[in-house]
């Protein structure tokens, strides 16, 4: 009795090949995300690259350059996906055996006699399988200029996930690009938050992604003038972080190619530059109270000891203006 259902069961002790049809979005991109703890990063890729030009044994996150095979790379969505899918596949194969199985032991039993046995089988209903949703289109398109693997992010990316290349400079750009973009969202997220989750949400929502916009910043920078720093021949090592550090960092490139922050913008541009750079570090390290070393570092005296910093759209924008023009001025004071 069972017999067919137990021969299925012993197929699958060996492994079966489930297919899965996984979403991509309205422009064929497909939706990834580091494997990385730390890192955790949603990205797309166009899925006719990811079929073609990525190789199977290694990917590379565009957020923090992090290595693993191909498929180890599905977001959340896509593994509840996948276990859905072969969990229906499992239901059908059990469903389709025992009813067999039951309708053979059904004709193999006398008709007429005192007792007549039946059995019966009820199919357990199957799971309803709803495709992940495809994430919402990537703000920032990118085509890497080594392999030409086109890929997607929400904000900066820095490292084409096919071959892993830098493409330091398009990267800059982009990143601020983004910056700006998530900015000039706000008002209509805003709106969407206030019909969902009410004032308090929107609020909160809206405070995070823009502190997050700042820190960003900061970082796109600092990963940008370090790497223009590290091309330089004969020069010191830089120590790590030094390109948040406006006053060190200006010193470091004075002394390496005679041309300081101070020769390439306004004195009032790097007050101001100085002033946003110290506040993206009480975010990060304070929660944005304000101590008494932020005040005297960055020049800042609209706050008292014990607020807490507030970051407006605006000041993200003049940031975002303020690290593309120092940026773009450094590259050019470079010699070539």
């Amino acid at each position: 009795m069972f017999d067919q259902l137990l021969r299925e069961l012993r197929k699958l002790e060996d492994g079966i090949l489930v297919p899965v049809e996984m979403p991509v979005d309205d422009d064929g991109y497909f939706d990834r995300q580091c494997p990385a703890e730390q890192c955790k990063a949603v990205f797309k890729v166009l899925f006719s690259d990811w079929k073609e030009k990525v190789r199977d044994e290694q990917v590379f996150c565009p957020i923090c350059r992090w290595e693993s095979p191909a498929t180890e790379w599905n977001t959340e969505d896509q593994a509840e996906h996948m276990q859905a899918v072969a969990l229906a596949h499992l239901q059908r194969t059990i469903n389709q055996s025992g009813r067999t199985d039951t309708e053979r032991f059904n004709r193999s039993q006398p008709r007429g006699g005192f007792i007549s046995l039946s059995l019966s089988y009820r199919p357990g209903a199957l799971p309803v399988l709803v495709s992940p949703a495809a994430a919402e289109a990537m703000r920032q398109i990118h085509a890497c200029e080594e392999c030409s693997c086109k890929y997607a992010s929400i904000g900066a990316a820095f490292f084409c996930p096919c071959c892993g290349a830098n493409s330091t400079e398009k990267m800059f750009e982009a990143g601020v690009e983004a910056a700006l973009k998530t900015v000039q969202s706000l008002p209509a997220l805003r709106v969407s938050l206030l019909t969902i989750g009410g004032s308090d949400a929107a609020h909160d929502t809206c405070r995070l992604i823009l502190e997050n916009t700042q820190a960003s910043l900061v970082g796109i920078f600092q990963h940008y003038v370090g790497a223009l720093y590290g091309a330089l021949g004969g020069v010191p090592k830089a120590r790590k972080n030094v390109f948040q550090n406006l006053r060190e960092s200006s010193r470091l490139w004075k002394d390496a190619i005679g041309c300081s922050y101070e020769d390439l913008v306004r004195e009032t541009e790097l007050v101001e530059l100085n002033r946003l750079f110290q506040q993206r570090h009480l975010i990060a390290h304070r929660g944005g109270i304000v101590d008494a070393d932020y005040i005297v570092k960055s020049g800042d005296t609209s706050y008292s000891v014990g607020q807490r910093i507030v970051v407006s759209d605006q000041s993200v924008v003049r940031l975002s203006e303020l690290v593309l023009e120092l940026g773009r001025k450094l590259r050019r004071g470079i010699p070539t």
